[in-house]
Formats: structure tokens, sequence, C-alpha cells
């Protein structure tokens, strides 16, 4: 299992190295456990964990989003490097108004 705070420690680096104007990272990480019986005993017992990391950076009116599988720094970083390149080819958007402000989401 992946903790809260490993998490934030990954994303507070790679946002710091970021070069974009602004940057933006998801991580979405699953435990998944799966166990069958057969004859009532335990016949096969495995774990997975699958993680989902999408970057999303702003370069002036221009954002590009890149995903990757990995929770590797480097790996991170190299999202940011790819969606900067991406963000650059893109023709300005002159309505984007930017991402949204840091502050507590909402409860629901």
């Amino acid at each position: 299992m992946v903790g809260r705070d490993r998490l934030f420690d990954i994303a507070a680096k790679v946002i710091s190295r970021s070069p974009a104007e602004q940057t933006e990272i998801t991580m979405m990480v699953d435990d998944l456990w799966l166990t069958r019986f057969a004859h009532n005993e335990i016949h096969q017992n495995v774990n997975e964990t699958d993680v989902r990391v999408a970057v999303r950076v702003v370069l002036g009116n221009r954002a590009a989003t890149v995903t990757t599988g990995s929770l590797d720094v480097g790996a991170i970083h190299a999202a940011v490097e790819r969606a900067c390149a991406q963000a650059r080819l893109l023709p300005g958007d002159p309505d984007f108004a930017g991402l949204p402000a840091t502050g507590e989401a909402p409860s629901l």
C-alpha cells in the first residue's frame, strides 16, 4: 500500500522541478486483492497494485496532459517534460483561464 505522505512527497518533488507555469499532478493507486477457494482451502491468493499518474501542464494559454503508470520521480518528471513539449505545439486558447487556485476541495 502506498501512503498519502509518499504521494505528496513525490508530487512536491516533481512540481518543484517543473518548467511549466502551472503543473497539476493527479495520482490514483488501487490495491486489488483476490483469494480463490477450492474444497474449503485457499487455492489462489494474489494482489496487484495499479498506478495511474496524470500530469497536466500550462504554458501561457496552452495546456497538455500526459499519463504514466509509475510512481518513480524520474518517470513522472519525464511525463512533465513530454506534456510541456506537447503544449508548445498546441495553438493557444484565448479563453483558457488556467488551472483552479490551490485550496481545499469542497465537501460533498
